[in-house]
């Protein structure tokens, strides 16, 4: 399992805010995808 999910795995198992953990999982995410995409374009520009 990633281990960005099982944060949220442990969360619903231990009482805490499991969406809360879900949607920074997904920010994480999509800023990681974001920020790939802005470093390849500034280190190999087309």
């Amino acid at each position: 399992m990633p281990s960005a999910l099982l944060s949220v795995v442990l969360a619903r198992r231990y009482g805490c805010d499991a969406e809360l953990a879900s949607k920074l999982v997904l920010a994480t995410s999509l800023g990681c995808v974001v920020s790939i995409l802005l470093m390849s374009k500034l280190l190999w520009p087309s």
